[in-house]
């Protein structure tokens, strides 16, 4: 048997260096180094699908849906999105709870299912403004409880209404065919791809009255695949168009500094009546208390107090300084 590199003296005083401190433990080289999953079973990289793209295309379609999902619910609704997420589709699917709306979609040419949940909450709530009422929803629902007929009218039409935000919302990068294949109410039914595949899920927060719920897109990432180059073509034309849009706003401004202004100076005022203002004639001299600073005006709006005087033999005025809101003049 070979000798041991270290006495047990030496082991006994570097396992007391590490428990008081004196020996430092998280050192090294390239501690700060951030890194990537790989899945060696698909092959595919989390980095090579933009997700910043998904998350541009959801704030695209947000803008089109409150106003579609008004005029289809008459539910005037509150919409925002959140980043999206990538998780196993096991983890996802463990943590929803029914019953729910759970609508299994195919977006060709996406590849394979997608699906589309929609929290009970909002359903009801919908439902309820749907038929007058103030936007309530249920605080408990039995267990195994399915939706009614009118219910699965209101998530028809709530699922029309995305289907066609998505499409407009998608059509940058690719055509967009949503069809309804399937629906479920128990999350364990509903299995569009393995669990331990990743999936896309891009959280909406959606509010009816006093009701908030989310409604969840999961793309399995196997189907956004094909159209990754797309995806970050489309981001880098959303950052020119950023650019694009900043520039404008540059030459707005510097074109907005070149408009002609008029420019009043208003020493002071006088109060009278129609009566009175009838009877001044040629001569008349009228009497008023002149104040300590003239007011600048701008389209009528009082900007500057200013000191009269003369310059160069002409009338002149000398601002003194800027008015604020609570000390500028208001307007007789």
């Amino acid at each position: 048997m070979s000798e041991p590199l270290l006495s047990q003296e030496e082991l006994d005083a570097l396992s007391q260096g590490v428990s008081d401190g004196s020996i430092v433990t998280d050192g090294g080289v390239n501690t700060e180094v951030s890194v990537s999953p790989y899945d060696l079973a698909t092959g595919l990289s989390t980095t090579t699908i933009n997700v910043k793209a998904i998350d541009l295309l959801m704030e695209r379609m947000v803008r089109q849906l409150r106003q579609g999902l008004q005029k289809a619910l008459r539910s005037d609704a509150t919409l925002s999105t959140r980043p999206s997420e990538l998780v196993p589709y096991g983890e996802f699917i463990n943590q929803l709870q029914a019953p729910l709306s759970i609508n299994i979609m195919r977006f060709a040419p996406l590849r394979g299912l997608s699906l589309i949940v929609i929290e009970p909450d909002i359903i009801f709530a919908a439902l309820d403004q749907f038929f007058g009422g103030p936007g309530r929803a249920f605080k408990q629902l039995p267990e195994g409880r399915l939706f009614t007929a009118t219910e699965q009218r209101i998530i028809k039409k709530m699922l029309d209404v995305l289907s066609e935000c998505l499409r407009e919302a998608w059509s940058p990068v690719v055509q967009l065919r949503c069809e309804v294949v399937g629906s479920e109410v128990q999350p364990e039914f509903a299995q569009v791809t393995d669990n331990t595949d990743l999936v896309l899920i891009t959280p909406l927060k959606i509010q009816v009255a006093d009701t908030e719920s989310t409604i969840h897109l999961v793309y399995p990432l196997e189907s956004l695949k094909p159209i990754r180059e797309s995806l970050h073509q489309r981001i880098i034309a959303g950052d020119d168009e950023q650019e694009t849009h900043r520039k404008w706003l540059d030459d707005l401004a510097e074109s907005v500094e070149h408009v002609p202004l008029e420019l009043r100076a208003k020493l002071s005022e006088i109060h009278t009546t129609l009566k009175e203002f009838k009877q001044l004639k040629e001569g008349d001299t009228l009497w008023f208390k002149r104040p300590k600073a003239a007011t600048v005006e701008i389209a009528g709006i009082p900007l500057f107090a200013a000191e009269m005087g003369a310059s160069n033999g002409q009338a002149a005025i000398k601002i003194t300084h800027a008015l604020t809101n609570d000390k500028a003049p208001r307007r007789k």
